[in-house]
């Protein structure tokens, strides 16, 4: 199956699934699970690539709302700038959060 079938299904299984849904979680996102990330004050701090832990490897996004837009046991998505004036949701995996000081 080519990744357009595959993305065409998956968004027509996912819109099925939350049809009933008063506020569904959006398919558009930035997918930063797997990274060591630390939230302080209004930006997200990540360490990139997955594994690394040097402060050269530190990333940063401006929160554009200081608290998630969602959030489930597992992962939790906010709404960032990245610097450059792009906005965009970011989902983190809440087992990789990190609770050291930047």
């Amino acid at each position: 199956m080519s990744t357009l079938s595959t993305a065409v299904k998956f968004h027509q299984d996912y819109e099925e699934a939350v049809k009933d849904a008063e506020n569904p979680s959006s398919l558009v996102f930035e997918d930063r699970t797997g990274l060591k990330w630390v939230k302080s004050f209004d930006e997200i701090y990540f360490w990139y690539p997955q594994g690394a832990t040097s402060n050269s490897s530190l990333y940063s996004y401006e929160l554009e709302y200081r608290g998630p837009v969602d959030e489930d046991e597992n992962f939790i998505m906010y709404f960032v700038n990245n610097g450059c004036g792009e906005t965009f949701n970011v989902v983190f995996s809440k087992a990789d959060e990190s609770d050291e000081e930047v």
